[in-house]
């Protein structure tokens, strides 16, 4: 089975809150997470020894604009495979 990212967001009290959660399965350990939202990186995380899950969340981050569209992507490299990405956007109302 795959990696599995799952994105998660809602406004915080400023900004937004976002979570983020990467399982890892079988021979694909995870070595290293990016974390960026609307192009800014909220992290940048090596592993050693690599992990089977990663968990975090980010308060507060951003900005809240009404009708302004926001994208987090997060980039996940298993040990010894490449990269792999996943993306949610939204648009604040």
């Amino acid at each position: 089975m795959p990696l599995q990212i799952e994105i998660g967001q809602s406004p915080d009290v400023v900004g937004h809150q976002v979570d983020v959660k990467v399982r890892a399965e079988g021979d694909d350990p995870i070595a290293h997470v990016v974390v960026k939202l609307d192009g800014w990186a909220l992290a940048r995380e090596a592993f050693t020894p690599p992990v089977m899950l990663y968990e975090r969340r980010f308060s507060q981050v951003g900005s809240y604009t009404p009708g302004r569209t926001h994208k987090i992507t997060v980039t996940v490299t298993p040990r010894g495979k490449p990269s792999r990405t996943a993306v949610r956007q939204w648009k604040d109302s």
